[in-house]
């Protein structure tokens, strides 16, 4: 089924996006990135947060407290095809991907600002 608008289409992509790092998070949760243990919050949540408005745009985040991300980790080479498709889905919906550690160093944040 095709997206009847561009509106539609672009939220479309920003659930796909959504959907993909929380499942990327997922799978690499714990210490060793295996799913032994994860721990986002005092709860052990992937936090998922959404801000913005419609004058300086909209963020999507998505952070976990896994093992982290490798030095020198390059997600435009990464072999993911998670990653693949939120790179590209953040691409069509005129975004960008950013990530940074996860609080206390734990872990990891990815952002979407679109």
């Amino acid at each position: 089924m095709a997206p009847e608008s561009s509106r539609q289409f672009w939220n479309l992509a920003a659930l796909q996006v959504r959907r993909e790092l929380i499942d990327l998070a997922h799978h690499h949760l714990g210490p060793q990135g295996h799913g032994a243990r994860h721990h986002s919050d005092a709860q052990g949540n992937i936090i998922v947060q959404i801000g913005g408005t419609p004058l300086t745009g909209y963020s999507l985040s998505v952070l976990d407290a896994g093992p982290g991300l490798p030095v020198g980790f390059d997600p435009a080479q990464c072999k993911s095809l998670g990653m693949k498709i939120v790179l590209a889905l953040a691409k069509q919906i005129g975004g960008m991907v950013q990530f940074v550690p996860g609080d206390k160093g734990e872990g990891t944040k990815f952002t979407v600002i679109f």
